[in-house]
């Protein structure tokens, strides 16, 4: 419990700032290790809700960022990152879902390429990137780049408008670990757009 933790804002009109706590290795509905997300009142730390892995292992919960409104709903919404949940692609490819602050209705999902890509392990809600007007999402997977690749680490970049990918980027060379953590920065080049950053720490 805690392995990963992020506020939120007031998600549910009490006029205080709410927060998100990941459990990665929770028996979510009595799953092993499915992972679970808890989201808390700021107010008198009462539960809201919660949310939970759906199969054994995913490790849901492992990072958690807050995002902009993408609903529309006036209510600040969060992304999940489940590195070990299987995909429709492979297994251990991971996923990723971004949630709706005030219901914890899922909104869109996100699902790794590859085996043991690990998908999710890092996940930021990064802003407007591409000055479309809807807050984007940068999702690491810090594994495989094919099947039959090495492991330099990859970063995603979603937009939060259609959830279309808008960037793919490589770690430069294997073993990199590219996409092990990724952050929101702001606009620091003061081009209008978003930026963001990415760790590497092999």
């Amino acid at each position: 419990f805690g392995k990963s933790v992020c506020s939120v804002g007031d998600i549910n009109g009490d006029h205080m700032d709410d927060f998100l706590v990941g459990a990665d290795f929770a028996e979510g509905g009595g799953l092993d290790d499915s992972g679970s997300v808890f989201m808390y009142s700021g107010l008198d730390g009462s539960l809201v809700y919660r949310l939970d892995g759906a199969s054994n292992g995913d490790k849901f919960g492992g990072d958690i960022s807050a995002t902009d409104d993408v609903d529309g709903d006036g209510v600040k919404d969060f992304i999940v990152g489940a590195r070990f949940a299987d995909a429709a692609v492979a297994k251990d490819a991971g996923l990723a879902f971004l949630y709706s602050g005030a219901t914890g209705v899922e909104l869109m999902r996100f699902q790794g390429q590859t085996l043991n890509g690990f998908f999710g392990i890092s996940v930021a809600g990064v802003g407007d990137t591409n000055l479309d007007g809807a807050p984007d999402f940068l999702i690491g997977s810090r594994g495989k780049v094919s099947s039959s690749g090495n492991l330099p680490g990859n970063a995603w970049l979603y937009s939060g408008a259609d959830s279309s990918l808008i960037r793919h980027t490589v770690g430069p060379i294997s073993g990199d670990l590219f996409g092990d953590e990724v952050s929101a920065l702001g606009d620091i080049n003061g081009d209008g757009a978003a930026d963001y950053m990415v760790g590497a720490p092999g």
